[in-house]
Protein backbone atom coordinates (compact mmCIF):
# COMPACT_ATOMS: atom_id res chain seq x y z
CA UNK A 1 0.00 0.00 0.00
CA UNK A 2 1.64 3.23 -1.18
CA UNK A 3 2.04 6.40 0.85
CA UNK A 4 0.10 8.42 -1.77
CA UNK A 5 -2.89 6.10 -1.41
CA UNK A 6 -2.87 6.52 2.37
CA UNK A 7 -2.62 10.30 2.01
CA UNK A 8 -5.60 10.46 -0.36
CA UNK A 9 -7.55 8.16 1.96
CA UNK A 10 -6.83 10.45 4.91
CA UNK A 11 -7.92 13.55 2.96
CA UNK A 12 -11.20 11.95 1.95
CA UNK A 13 -11.91 10.88 5.51
CA UNK A 14 -11.17 14.37 6.81
CA UNK A 15 -13.42 16.05 4.23
CA UNK A 16 -16.32 13.69 4.91
CA UNK A 17 -16.04 14.04 8.66
CA UNK A 18 -15.73 17.83 8.40
CA UNK A 19 -18.91 18.04 6.34
CA UNK A 20 -20.71 15.87 8.88
CA UNK A 21 -19.45 18.07 11.70
CA UNK A 22 -20.64 21.27 9.98
CA UNK A 23 -24.02 19.77 9.29
CA UNK A 24 -24.51 18.58 12.84
CA UNK A 25 -23.60 21.98 14.28
CA UNK A 26 -25.72 23.95 11.82
CA UNK A 27 -28.82 21.78 12.15
CA UNK A 28 -28.62 20.73 15.77
CA UNK A 29 -28.66 24.15 17.39
CA UNK A 30 -31.54 26.65 17.08
CA UNK A 31 -30.73 30.36 17.26
CA UNK A 32 -32.20 32.08 20.30
CA UNK A 33 -34.37 35.13 19.77
CA UNK A 34 -32.41 38.35 19.35
CA UNK A 35 -29.08 36.63 18.67
CA UNK A 36 -26.71 37.74 15.94
CA UNK A 37 -26.88 35.25 13.02
CA UNK A 38 -23.41 36.29 11.84
CA UNK A 39 -21.80 35.58 15.22
CA UNK A 40 -23.59 32.24 15.48
CA UNK A 41 -22.41 31.26 12.00
CA UNK A 42 -18.84 32.24 12.86
CA UNK A 43 -18.94 30.19 16.06
CA UNK A 44 -20.33 27.21 14.17
CA UNK A 45 -17.62 27.53 11.52
CA UNK A 46 -14.86 27.73 14.14
CA UNK A 47 -16.21 24.67 15.96
CA UNK A 48 -16.41 22.75 12.67
CA UNK A 49 -12.82 23.74 11.86
CA UNK A 50 -11.63 22.51 15.26
CA UNK A 51 -13.40 19.20 14.75
CA UNK A 52 -11.97 18.87 11.24
CA UNK A 53 -8.44 19.41 12.60
CA UNK A 54 -9.00 16.75 15.25
CA UNK A 55 -10.34 14.31 12.67
CA UNK A 56 -7.39 15.08 10.38
CA UNK A 57 -4.94 14.36 13.19
CA UNK A 58 -6.69 11.06 14.00
CA UNK A 59 -6.81 10.03 10.32
CA UNK A 60 -3.11 10.77 9.89
CA UNK A 61 -2.31 8.68 12.97
CA UNK A 62 -4.40 5.78 11.69
CA UNK A 63 -2.70 5.97 8.28
CA UNK A 64 0.76 5.83 9.86
CA UNK A 65 -0.23 2.88 12.03
CA UNK A 66 -1.66 1.02 9.04
CA UNK A 67 1.50 1.62 7.03
CA UNK A 68 3.69 0.33 9.84
CA UNK A 69 1.46 -2.72 10.33
CA UNK A 70 1.66 -3.65 6.66
CA UNK A 71 5.42 -3.07 6.52
CA UNK A 72 6.23 -4.91 9.75
CA UNK A 73 3.90 -7.89 9.78
CA UNK A 74 2.96 -8.92 6.27
CA UNK A 75 6.25 -9.05 4.41
CA UNK A 76 6.84 -11.74 1.79
CA UNK A 77 10.40 -12.25 0.60
CA UNK A 78 12.16 -14.26 -2.11
CA UNK A 79 15.94 -14.69 -1.91
CA UNK A 80 18.37 -16.11 -4.46
CA UNK A 81 21.86 -17.02 -3.24
CA UNK A 82 25.17 -18.39 -4.44
CA UNK A 83 26.82 -20.62 -1.84
CA UNK A 84 30.07 -22.43 -1.19
CA UNK A 85 29.91 -25.52 1.04
CA UNK A 86 32.54 -27.44 2.96
CA UNK A 87 31.53 -30.98 3.97
CA UNK A 88 33.03 -34.02 5.66
CA UNK A 89 32.10 -37.57 4.64
CA UNK A 90 32.63 -39.42 7.94
CA UNK A 91 33.95 -39.06 11.46
CA UNK A 92 36.17 -42.15 11.36
CA UNK A 93 37.78 -41.16 8.06
CA UNK A 94 37.44 -37.38 8.01
CA UNK A 95 37.62 -36.56 4.31
CA UNK A 96 36.50 -33.03 3.58
CA UNK A 97 35.68 -31.44 0.25
CA UNK A 98 34.31 -28.24 -1.20
CA UNK A 99 31.24 -27.92 -3.37
CA UNK A 100 29.47 -25.03 -5.05
CA UNK A 101 25.80 -24.38 -5.57
CA UNK A 102 22.95 -22.07 -4.82
CA UNK A 103 19.51 -21.81 -3.37
CA UNK A 104 16.13 -20.15 -3.38
CA UNK A 105 14.17 -19.21 -0.28
CA UNK A 106 10.62 -18.00 0.32
CA UNK A 107 9.71 -16.30 3.61
CA UNK A 108 6.47 -14.97 5.07
CA UNK A 109 6.62 -12.66 8.08
CA UNK A 110 3.47 -13.42 10.07
CA UNK A 111 4.39 -11.53 13.24
CA UNK A 112 6.77 -8.72 14.06
CA UNK A 113 10.23 -10.26 13.70
CA UNK A 114 8.97 -13.83 13.17
CA UNK A 115 8.66 -15.53 9.79
CA UNK A 116 8.07 -18.95 8.26
CA UNK A 117 10.76 -20.00 5.75
CA UNK A 118 10.96 -22.62 3.02
CA UNK A 119 14.26 -23.17 1.21
CA UNK A 120 15.74 -25.30 -1.57
CA UNK A 121 19.54 -25.62 -1.88
CA UNK A 122 21.57 -27.66 -4.35
CA UNK A 123 25.31 -28.48 -4.46
CA UNK A 124 27.68 -30.29 -6.81
CA UNK A 125 31.32 -31.38 -6.84
CA UNK A 126 33.49 -33.91 -8.67
CA UNK A 127 36.22 -33.80 -6.00
CA UNK A 128 34.75 -35.68 -3.06
CA UNK A 129 37.94 -37.50 -2.04
CA UNK A 130 36.89 -40.83 -3.52
CA UNK A 131 36.74 -39.63 -7.14
CA UNK A 132 32.96 -39.92 -6.94
CA UNK A 133 30.69 -37.00 -7.86
CA UNK A 134 28.41 -35.62 -5.16
CA UNK A 135 25.08 -34.00 -5.99
CA UNK A 136 22.77 -33.05 -3.13
CA UNK A 137 19.44 -31.21 -3.10
CA UNK A 138 18.01 -30.16 0.28
CA UNK A 139 14.44 -28.94 0.91
CA UNK A 140 13.80 -27.54 4.39
CA UNK A 141 11.20 -25.55 6.33
CA UNK A 142 11.17 -23.77 9.67
CA UNK A 143 11.01 -20.52 11.68
CA UNK A 144 13.14 -17.39 11.42
CA UNK A 145 13.61 -14.41 13.71
CA UNK A 146 14.84 -11.07 12.34
CA UNK A 147 16.03 -8.10 14.40
CA UNK A 148 17.59 -4.68 13.84
CA UNK A 149 20.93 -4.51 15.70
CA UNK A 150 21.43 -0.73 15.45
CA UNK A 151 17.85 0.51 15.40
CA UNK A 152 14.85 0.30 13.14
CA UNK A 153 15.81 3.41 11.17
CA UNK A 154 18.97 1.73 9.86
CA UNK A 155 18.85 -0.59 6.84
CA UNK A 156 20.64 -3.58 8.39
CA UNK A 157 18.76 -6.71 9.44
CA UNK A 158 20.18 -9.82 11.09
CA UNK A 159 18.24 -13.11 11.09
CA UNK A 160 18.55 -16.45 12.85
CA UNK A 161 16.77 -19.61 11.72
CA UNK A 162 16.38 -23.34 12.31
CA UNK A 163 15.07 -25.58 9.55
CA UNK A 164 14.30 -29.27 9.07
CA UNK A 165 13.63 -31.15 5.86
CA UNK A 166 14.97 -33.80 3.48
CA UNK A 167 18.30 -34.26 1.71
CA UNK A 168 18.31 -36.01 -1.68
CA UNK A 169 21.55 -37.33 -3.14
CA UNK A 170 21.58 -38.26 -6.83
CA UNK A 171 24.02 -39.19 -9.62
CA UNK A 172 26.51 -40.39 -7.02
CA UNK A 173 27.52 -43.56 -5.20
CA UNK A 174 25.81 -44.49 -1.92
CA UNK A 175 26.70 -47.83 -0.28
CA UNK A 176 24.06 -49.92 1.49
CA UNK A 177 23.68 -53.59 2.59
CA UNK A 178 22.05 -54.57 -0.71
CA UNK A 179 24.73 -52.96 -2.84
CA UNK A 180 25.62 -49.40 -3.87
CA UNK A 181 23.01 -47.12 -5.40
CA UNK A 182 23.24 -43.88 -7.33
CA UNK A 183 20.67 -42.06 -5.19
CA UNK A 184 19.64 -41.81 -1.54
CA UNK A 185 17.73 -39.54 0.82
CA UNK A 186 17.79 -38.70 4.52
CA UNK A 187 16.54 -36.27 7.12
CA UNK A 188 18.30 -32.90 7.13
CA UNK A 189 18.75 -30.30 9.88
CA UNK A 190 19.90 -26.71 9.38
CA UNK A 191 20.79 -23.92 11.79
CA UNK A 192 22.28 -20.57 10.97
CA UNK A 193 21.64 -16.97 10.07
CA UNK A 194 22.71 -14.03 8.01
CA UNK A 195 22.72 -10.29 7.38
CA UNK A 196 20.66 -8.28 4.88
CA UNK A 197 21.02 -4.61 3.97
CA UNK A 198 18.23 -2.69 2.24
CA UNK A 199 19.24 -1.43 -1.21
CA UNK A 200 15.87 -0.13 -2.46
CA UNK A 201 12.38 -0.25 -0.88
CA UNK A 202 11.79 -3.72 -2.38
CA UNK A 203 15.30 -5.12 -2.84
CA UNK A 204 17.90 -6.11 -0.25
CA UNK A 205 21.44 -7.41 -0.58
CA UNK A 206 22.31 -10.51 1.43
CA UNK A 207 25.79 -9.64 2.58
CA UNK A 208 26.33 -12.98 4.30
CA UNK A 209 24.52 -16.19 5.13
CA UNK A 210 26.11 -19.05 7.06
CA UNK A 211 24.35 -22.33 7.87
CA UNK A 212 25.41 -25.60 9.47
CA UNK A 213 23.70 -28.61 7.93
CA UNK A 214 23.58 -32.21 9.12
CA UNK A 215 22.51 -35.08 6.86
CA UNK A 216 22.53 -38.89 7.11
CA UNK A 217 23.17 -40.14 3.59
CA UNK A 218 24.80 -43.63 3.35
CA UNK A 219 28.62 -43.47 3.41
CA UNK A 220 29.67 -47.01 4.58
CA UNK A 221 30.62 -45.86 8.11
CA UNK A 222 28.33 -43.90 10.42
CA UNK A 223 26.15 -42.30 7.69
CA UNK A 224 26.72 -38.76 8.98
CA UNK A 225 27.69 -35.65 7.06
CA UNK A 226 28.27 -32.16 8.46
CA UNK A 227 28.29 -29.25 6.05
CA UNK A 228 29.05 -25.56 6.51
CA UNK A 229 27.43 -23.36 3.85
CA UNK A 230 28.45 -19.74 3.26
CA UNK A 231 26.74 -17.59 0.67
CA UNK A 232 25.71 -14.19 -0.66
CA UNK A 233 22.71 -13.12 -2.70
CA UNK A 234 19.78 -10.81 -3.32
CA UNK A 235 16.36 -10.60 -1.62
CA UNK A 236 13.13 -9.32 -3.17
CA UNK A 237 10.39 -8.34 -0.71
CA UNK A 238 6.89 -6.90 -0.91
CA UNK A 239 7.03 -4.32 1.89
CA UNK A 240 9.11 -1.26 2.57
CA UNK A 241 11.69 -1.07 5.30
CA UNK A 242 9.84 0.05 8.45
CA UNK A 243 10.83 3.62 9.24
CA UNK A 244 9.46 6.40 11.39
CA UNK A 245 7.22 8.95 9.64
CA UNK A 246 8.92 12.20 8.50
CA UNK A 247 8.60 15.24 10.79
CA UNK A 248 5.79 17.68 9.98
CA UNK A 249 6.68 20.49 7.60
CA UNK A 250 4.90 23.19 9.59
Amino acid sequence: MSESFLKHLSIRVVVALGVMACGSIASGQALPAGSDPGAAAAAATAAAADRAKAYASDAKGYAVQLKRYLADRRQVGLSLTYEDAGANLTYADPITFQSQGGGAELSFQFRKGFAAVGSVNGFHTNQSGYSVPVNVLVEAFGPRYTFHPIGRKHPINIFLQGLVGEANGFKGLYPNPNGPTTSANSLAYEAGGGMDIYFTPHVSIRLLEADWERTSLPNATNNVQNTLRVGIGVVFHTAHRPVDPPPPTR
